[in-house]
């Protein structure tokens, strides 16, 4: 009897055992990164934001890799073709304030991304006023940035344009 309940004890733990492994198998999400809600690159694309709030073009620029473009609002353009973009604002009399970031986060994959070779990617969500004379308008902002080598290298911007747009004309 002793050997019968025994065996039954054993079999009854190795089946649980072995659903056990089966559902952590089963049920276990895809481990393909991490996210981080503070690192150095999250500091670094932070900058791009304040310096450029400030109007130092040649210092946001250096923030960029030589070959790096930016998506802004899905329009693809070069990291001098945003500065020129910038220049023209500070042309119309627009300043630019960095009003607060609301979110900051990292994501580091495991696996390369195709497109860009990176597997750092930062994103931000912040709001930024921007003002031309009595006339103000503050844009919730939403940056994503690949960072590869010490450097951004791609930059996805969206945001609402239109009161922006506004002030320019």
């Amino acid at each position: 009897m002793k050997k019968i309940l025994f065996s039954a004890v054993i079999a009854m733990t190795l089946f649980a055992a072995c659903k056990d492994a089966n559902q952590t198998t089963s049920t276990t999400p895809a481990n393909t990164g991490y996210t981080l809600d503070s690192s150095a690159n999250i500091d670094y694309a932070k900058q791009t934001l304040i310096i450029s709030s400030k109007g130092d073009l040649d210092a946001y620029k250096s923030l960029y890799a030589d070959t790096a473009y930016f998506w802004d609002n899905a329009s693809k353009e070069t990291v001098q073709e945003n500065v020129d973009i910038f220049k023209a604002i500070q042309a119309k009399g627009i300043t630019m304030k960095l009003d607060t970031f609301y979110n900051a986060f990292e994501t580091v994959n495991n696996v390369a991304d195709p497109s860009t070779g990176a597997v750092n990617f930062t994103h931000i969500y912040c709001s930024i006023t921007f003002s031309k004379g009595d006339k103000k308008v503050t844009i919730p902002f939403y940056q994503a940035n690949a960072l590869k080598g010490g450097k951004i290298i791609r930059e996805w911007d969206y945001y609402d344009a239109s009161g922006l747009n506004e002030l320019m004309k």
